[in-house]
């Protein structure tokens, strides 16, 4: 089965893209709404003479957004249009649920905005409530009796 050609007409109304040519023969596009803002990207990247590897991202942004749900659902239906147009059967769906990368989002944003690993597991508030509590109930450490 032939690549098939795709055109703009092919994809949502409104999305735009762009492609970029990386080493070893790695093509990137980046696509984009013209009201919504970057969607996300795919990277099809050669493996072996007669396979690829597709492997799609979201475009940053808070996954509890007003748009995100939007932009997710049209990155979804941009990515299913463009990997059908390749030839081949396909091994996987585009994208993980939505639930799944929102979860995802939420965590990877958490980690960046974590200055030590206590407050990335949220540990921190942890802490204060534990030693409320022992305090409240005026326990002490085994040994300092």
């Amino acid at each position: 089965m032939p690549l098939k050609q795709l055109s703009p007409h092919d994809l949502p109304p409104g999305v735009r893209t762009s492609a970029t040519n990386l080493p070893g023969g790695v093509r990137l596009y980046t696509f984009a709404h013209v009201t919504l803002g970057e969607l996300g990207r795919l990277r099809i990247t050669p493996h072996g003479p007669t396979q690829i590897v597709a492997s799609a991202e979201v475009a940053p942004g808070d996954p509890d957004a007003p748009d995100w749900e939007e932009k997710f659902r049209l990155l979804d239906q941009v990515m299913t249009i463009c990997l059908n147009a390749l030839p081949g059967e396909r091994e996987t769906q585009p994208l993980p649920s939505m639930e799944e990368v929102r979860e995802e989002r939420r965590l990877f944003r958490r980690f960046l905005a974590a200055g030590h690993s206590v407050q990335m597991f949220g540990l921190d508030n942890c802490q204060v409530t534990l030693r409320a509590r022992v305090s409240d109930a005026g326990a002490s450490c085994p040994g300092n009796a």
